[in-house]
């Protein structure tokens, strides 16, 4: 019984150590080998773009292109697992048109015998009511004109009374109101005055304390580490092999001027990599691009946890934060 035990201990732990040393040895994999890029950009006619990335010799590849419109497409053993939306989507609506013009067909035979049999109903129904109205009319006018001489002598005597007594009370009204309106300009006038104030002195405080913050030595600390390993990361990814070649023409020659003259500055540090061609007869800009480099999570991961667990660092947030310490 004690052998058999210790039997099947001695499997699972071996199944433990194997799957333990394939994550471990995965997650090597996934730190230390590079993703590696490739970048080509060009713009004559049209703007296009076509980046790619892979990723463990080709075995995930990710394409990116553009021009007119953003398309992707993820492989798998190049194979494609994942496209942009865009692809799938016009394989969708072309189905989609196919069947609705169809059943537009169809629908439209039934809706064209139905309105015929309901014009020739309302027809018969406004004939109708327009003989029934013609007759009740006559009858009622000659009662409604009766009504409203009566009427109208009663109003006109209404209204002079009225009149006179709405003039004295409008003059009163108006006063009282004119009393209101410049109290409420007063109000609001030193309501809005003290609030500017109050305003006025938070900002001030807000300042203080924010210079207060940057003046101390830990923050001075912070942006040296910061700085520097930003610099080690943006040094690690930037592409190994690049090549750029520029036509270049603008409507003022002096300007063309300047851009040479910068040009001829920084020649000496790029000159098997960046080349521009100017163009005095006629204004252009065409361009082609292509960058090629690599990227290693192992150093970006390295970067991330020096910046987060750094004490000053740390400080300098909860401070600007306003959090306690």
């Amino acid at each position: 019984m004690i052998q058999g035990t210790l039997f099947i201990l001695k499997i699972i732990g071996i199944i433990f150590l194997i799957i333990v040393s394939i994550l471990i040895l995965l997650l090597c994999l996934l730190l230390f080998v590079p993703i590696r890029y490739h970048v080509v950009s060009e713009k004559k006619e049209v703007f296009f773009l076509k980046a790619k990335l892979h990723w463990l010799f080709h075995f995930i590849t990710v394409d990116f292109f553009y021009q007119d419109s953003f398309r992707y497409v993820v492989h798998v053993f190049g194979i494609p697992v994942i496209r942009s939306q865009k692809e799938t989507s016009s394989r969708g609506k072309r189905n989609r048109k196919h069947k609705t013009s169809i059943s537009a067909e169809d629908k439209s035979d039934t809706s064209l015998k139905s309105e015929l049999d309901t014009d020739i109903i309302e027809s018969m129904t406004k004939q109708q009511k327009k003989e029934s109205k013609n007759t009740g009319y006559q009858s009622t006018n000659t009662k409604k004109t009766e009504e409203n001489e009566a009427e109208e002598n009663k109003t006109k005597k209404n209204k002079t009374e009225q009149n006179n007594t709405e003039h004295d009370n409008t003059t009163q009204k108006k006063k009282r109101k004119i009393g209101r309106g410049i109290h409420k300009l007063l109000t609001k006038i030193q309501y809005t005055f003290h609030t500017i104030c109050d305003k006025i002195k938070e900002i001030s405080k807000q300042i203080d304390y924010y210079v207060r913050v940057l003046k101390d030595p830990a923050c001075k600390q912070a942006l040296e580490v910061s700085l520097k390993q930003i610099h080690s990361l943006l040094n690690s990814i930037r592409p190994r092999k690049f090549q750029i070649h520029i036509e270049i023409g603008t409507e003022d020659p002096a300007t063309l001027g300047t851009i040479m003259s910068w040009y001829g500055v920084f020649y000496p540090i790029y000159t098997h990599h960046i080349q521009i061609y100017p163009e005095f007869e006629k204004e252009i800009f065409v361009y082609d691009a292509f960058f090629k480099g690599r990227i290693r999570i192992a150093r970006v991961v390295i970067v991330l946890s020096i910046l987060y667990f750094d004490k000053n660092i740390r400080r300098i947030i909860s401070l600007l934060k306003r959090e306690e310490l």
